[in-house]
């Protein structure tokens, strides 16, 4: 959360041409991963790698997918003893993976005042797109996203039209993300 103030800080110091650039996202993810140097005996770098350094990075980028500043992983987010009001925004496979990751939502400086009643509201929505009622969950989202300008919702909304139009056979409530 300092992290997401900071740099709402750096980013309310600086000019309308910079502000219009400067975006980000945060991932929170937790798992095992080798980390020291790696290279050559002329080419040293001090890093992580691992399955879990790359599925991170693939989180992290979904913020901009989601329109969200924040992402936290089911495994980093049972560690937080106090979490703010959250939701779960998504369960997928992200590319390269064959297991699904839940996304959770914690509310932060950049989510909306009234995000209790997003939340609520959406966890309804959720509930229907996740036992693949599309068509009850869109108008839902629909509203959401109109009323709180927000990001997850007007994906869902498009995602629930591509469910209605091409029904999957076997649906688990996972979305596959075919690119990183």
């Amino acid at each position: 959360m300092e992290l997401i103030t900071g740099m709402e800080s750096v980013k309310a110091s600086q000019s309308p041409e910079v502000k219009a650039l400067l975006g980000y996202g945060v991932a929170l993810h937790r798992g095992s991963v080798l980390f020291g140097n790696k290279g050559s005996a002329k080419r040293l770098d001090f890093g992580l790698v691992g399955d879990t350094v790359n599925e991170a990075a693939r989180i992290e980028a979904l913020t901009k997918y989601y329109g969200v500043t924040l992402l936290v992983s089911r495994e980093c987010f049972a560690l937080i003893t106090n979490p703010a009001t959250h939701r779960l925004l998504d369960r997928v496979i992200v590319k390269g993976k064959n297991t699904p990751v839940e996304l959770l939502e914690i509310e932060n400086p950049r989510t909306p005042p009234n995000y209790a009643e997003l939340v609520r509201e959406w966890d309804v929505a959720f509930a229907d797109y996740t036992a693949g009622k599309f068509a009850e969950a869109r108008p839902v989202f629909a509203k959401l996203a109109e009323r709180f300008n927000d990001g997850p919702s007007k994906l869902m909304v498009h995602r629930c039209e591509e469910l209605i139009s091409y029904p999957p056979t076997n649906w688990k409530g996972v979305w596959r993300m075919e690119s990183k």
